[in-house]
């Protein structure tokens, strides 16, 4: 497994890193120029996918209903708070679709992490049956 993910240094720091790009890259005052049709849409999906998967990875003690209850409203809110906050920036019905696709991507990789780890977990484990 990546040894990365046994150093909770190196998680925590790319929270912030990440987080303060998702913060710059929401709360500016103007949107980024896209090179190509629906650009945006790739870098939301993909902020609040990898946003998902780290602060799962760093809060893994609060309960996935909650943690993932607080984390699909944030994404589907988090436009509107960029509305209100930069009345020049337009709120978007498909970037919130984006927000919450990289919510439900982020949460699937995670369970696929869980279910993988279990799995190899339970490898490891003599069987208590005898062979034959």
């Amino acid at each position: 497994m990546f040894d990365a993910l046994n150093r909770p240094w190196f998680l925590r720091l790319s929270f912030v890193v990440l987080l303060a790009l998702v913060f710059y890259g929401l709360f500016r005052p103007t949107p980024f120029s896209v090179p190509f049709h629906q650009a945006d849409k790739i870098a939301h999906v993909g902020m609040f996918m990898s946003l998902g998967i780290l602060s799962r990875l760093i809060i893994p003690k609060v309960s996935p209903y909650v943690f993932w209850c607080v984390f699909f409203g944030l994404a589907a809110s988090s436009e509107y708070f960029q509305h209100w906050w930069l009345p020049a920036r337009v709120f978007s019905l498909s970037d919130v679709l984006a927000n919450i696709v990289g919510a439900v991507l982020a949460l699937c990789l995670i369970k696929l992490m869980i279910f993988t780890l279990a799995k190899s977990q339970a490898a490891k484990i003599p069987s208590s049956e005898p062979k034959l």
